[in-house]
């Protein structure tokens, strides 16, 4: 991500907390990755991938 969407992401998304949590309600999974869909203007919408699990995420 460039400059401003790497930080708005940074705002958005705390990666750490995420990850615990969907260890936490999912299990253990060795791979981990979130994207912020550019699209979404009433919630944020996000992508994650963990383990072999794609996922969207809805937030406020």
């Amino acid at each position: 991500m460039a400059g401003g969407d790497a930080d708005y992401f940074d705002r958005i998304v705390d990666e750490a907390s995420l990850r615990s949590y969907l260890a936490d309600e999912l299990g253990p999974a060795d791979r981990f990755e979130v994207s912020h869909h550019q699209e979404g203007h009433s919630n944020e919408t996000l992508f994650v991938t963990w383990g072999d699990r794609e996922l969207v995420i809805r937030r406020p």
